[in-house]
């Protein structure tokens, strides 16, 4: 895919983790420019400082997906400057596939490549340090948090690279890349401003609890600095103050100050995901901090709310600068804390990184039901960028299971199915085995890498289960063939689990159903999963041509329609007594009920009581009700979403709708997006929630 550009990488740096290297390029104007380019981790590239794509598009171990962007509208002066950022992070994580870093690009202007990656070949390469290196980790699930060292002479990289202070560095040249197109759109990054501030507050001298600071140590599955080696240690350098808010406001989130020992809280109004923001400047040197979050249930901002890191630093000499970080957060408040230094802030927003503009429309004047089906939008655009994700904060991390949900809004709110698409062909590019993991078993999130060996045996049902749906919605028939192995071998995986019944017993790892009760009662036998079990054996079984897998998945649904049943409701586990013989536990969960039929173990024809029971007394108000107090109650993820659905499939439109406003429209005032669980001590942002508007699209559209 290229002409003359090789893979390299900073001489000297290839074993560091969270290195920010610099590269740049001198480029003529030309109207039929390109840039092809790859890389690891991540970068992010500028032509004369304004960012035009970030990337690259993740993918599986061992592969790397090639850009190939226009860039002539860009060249509007006869000497142009492509700047190029390349993070490398080198560390386990769920967010990426674990490689060393490369960046491998090259210029064609007019048809002849003028620069490129490689010995002499125009790329020159930088360490830019002013990102500091040796910080905390962002969460278990994601890489290295951002901190920034800016004076007036480094921050000009983006502008002016070559009086920009920095020093030039050799290159290594790394061993040739396996490559794939991309295959993507290529999004765009508008900057959305603060629309005001809320809060204002000072800061004093407080005591730091060590206690928080027991996660970020490294270990074999954490690759992070030791705590002693930190250039900053934010989590200490923040929590030794109290933020004490002196006065509720709402003025302009723009041309404001903020004294020293003072802070300021910004209202998005919504929450949004993209790269911190700031236009400032430095009336003396200073030192900022940017904490964050989706919510605000105290008088501040709470950074550590979602178990992961969401505080940035910068240090600025005096000057103005324009800052903007490396990461992509998500956010709904931003409180700027300057705790050394005056500052004054020109604007401070979010960089959006997402799906564009969505242009289906919904056929409602209802202002609720407005409000939840933007807030889906908005959740389906935070979470689908190169892949579908859970949420764009705490993880950035490609689920199976949730991807059944979002593949399915994709195609409603876009008309293809574009991202779904690569996001299967990750797990299907994959030469041989996962890393950590059994043959035949896939990763519950990817490209990612789960170096404690975990991984949840329902959500690999549910790529099978989601290969059929996907086959329904788009005809992709070759797709579906070249994720044949993958799919067998999962069934065959499973087999060494059945008994004699055909049931799985005794399955092994994180055995998820939902965030609920339901949690608690997964073995020895749990009827869910088994639900789901059979499923996934007879979308295998219509995908392939495979009779037998048929058979077994009806041998396992007659056997729970049979022997499941406790007081009219189906019951969630069998656990073997001290005899050894299988009994039913006489738990029973409101998530259980909906799988048996969602999975086509029942229906309203052979459970006419219980379909009765479920329309008529569960829903958002049950708990409120106290009705049938000893089924244990359903969460949004996903039993929420399974009502909802059979409610739909049954034709009972309006109940649809109605609910959805029970479940939903809370959450829609509270953050603008819908939420991993029902309350907000979580994720507010989940991607597979953006199934909702589906529902009222096919009700309300018709």
């Amino acid at each position: 895919m290229f002409k003359k550009a090789l893979p390299v990488f900073p001489a000297g740096h290839e074993n560091e983790m969270n290195v920010l290297a610099g590269f740049y390029a001198e480029v003529g104007c030309c109207a039929d420019a390109i840039l092809r380019i790859t890389g690891c981790t991540q970068y992010k590239i500028f032509i004369d400082g304004k960012l035009i794509h970030h990337g690259p598009a993740r993918t599986c171990h061992g592969k790397f997906k090639v850009d190939e962007l226009k860039i002539g509208k860009y060249l509007t002066e006869k000497r142009n400057f492509i700047v190029i950022h390349l993070l490398s992070s080198l560390c386990l994580n769920y967010a990426s596939a674990f490689a060393p870093a490369f960046l491998q690009a090259e210029i064609e202007n007019c048809g002849e490549i003028t620069a490129f990656t490689g010995k002499n070949g125009g790329f020159k390469c930088v360490i830019l340090e002013e990102r500091l290196q040796k910080v905390l980790r962002y969460s278990f699930q994601r890489p290295f948090t951002d901190a920034f060292y800016l004076n007036q002479i480094n921050s000009k990289f983006n502008t002016d690279p070559e009086n920009s202070g920095h020093d030039e560095v050799e290159v290594a040249l790394l061993e040739e890349k396996s490559l794939l197109p991309r295959d993507l759109y290529y999004p765009e990054y508008p900057i959305v401003k603060g629309e005001k501030i809320i809060k204002k507050g000072v800061i004093t001298a407080g005591k730091f609890d060590e206690e928080l600071l027991r996660w970020q140590s490294p270990r074999w599955d954490f690759n992070a600095y030791p705590l002693e080696e930190l250039q900053c240690n934010v989590l200490e350098e923040y929590f030794s103050k109290n933020y004490e808010i002196t006065e509720k406001c709402s003025l302009p989130a723009e041309n404001f100050a903020v004294e020293s020992g003072k802070f300021a809280i910004i209202d998005m109004s919504k929450e949004l995901t993209g790269f911190i923001n700031l236009e400032v400047e430095a009336m003396e040197n200073c030192e900022i901090y940017v904490s964050f979050d989706e919510v605000m249930n105290g008088e501040t901002v709470d950074p550590l709310r979602l178990t992961a890191n969401n505080i940035v630093k910068i240090q600025l000499e005096k000057g103005e600068y324009s800052v903007q970080t490396e990461e992509p957060y998500s956010l709904r408040y931003m409180q700027i804390s300057a705790v050394g230094g005056k500052i004054k802030v020109k604007s401070a927003g979010i960089c959006r990184v997402g799906y564009g503009e969505i242009a289906q429309k919904f056929n409602s004047e209802d202002e609720a039901e407005q409000k939840i089906y933007a807030a889906a939008i908005e959740t389906f655009r935070q979470n689908t960028y190169d892949i579908f994700m859970d949420c764009p904060s705490r993880e950035r991390a490609g689920w199976l299971c949730d991807s059944f949900f979002t593949g399915r809004s994709e195609l409603a709110f876009t008309g293809k199915n574009e991202v779904e698409r690569a996001f299967l062909m990750n797990f299907i590019h994959k030469d041989g085995d996962f890393p950590y993991l059994p043959h035949g078993m896939l990763p519950m999130c990817y490209p990612a890498d789960q170096a404690n060996t975990d991984y949840i045996p329902n959500w690999a049902m549910f790529f099978v289960v989601e290969l059929e749906d996907y086959l329904k919605r788009t005809g992709d028939r070759a797709l579906i063939d070249a994720a044949k192995e993958r799919a067998l071998n999962l069934c065959e995986f499973f087999t060494k689990y059945e008994n004699s019944d055909g049931l799985l017993e005794k399955l092994d790892k994180w055995i998820m159903v939902e965030w609920s009760k339901a949690g608690d009662f997964v073995q020895d036998i749990n009827f869910p999963t088994n639900a789901l079990y059979s499923k996934m054996l007879e979308s295998a079984g219509k995908l392939y041509g495979k009779p037998e897998l048929l058979e077994k998945a009806e041998k396992i649904r007659t056997y729970i329609r049979e022997n499941a049943m406790v007081d009219g409701f189906f019951c969630d586990n069998m656990v073997r007594n001290e005899a050894g013989e299988l009994v039913l536990s006489g738990e029973c969960t409101e998530v259980c009920q909906y799988y048996m039929f969602f999975f086509g173990v029942a229906n309203p024809q052979t459970h006419g009581k219980l379909w009765k029971i479920l329309c008529e007394e569960f829903g958002p108000n049950r708990e409120k009700e106290g009705k049938y107090p000893k089924i244990y109650p359903a969460n949004a993820f996903i039993g929420n979403y399974l009502r909802l659905e059979i409610l739909y499939q049954n034709g009972l439109y309006d109940q649809v709708m109605e609910e959805i406003r029970g479940y939903f429209l809370y959450m829609a005032e509270k953050t603008g997006t819908l939420w991993e669980h029902v309350g907000d001590t979580a994720s507010c942002n989940h991607g597979f929630a953006s199934y909702v508007a589906v529902l009222m699209l096919n009700i309300r559209n018709k």
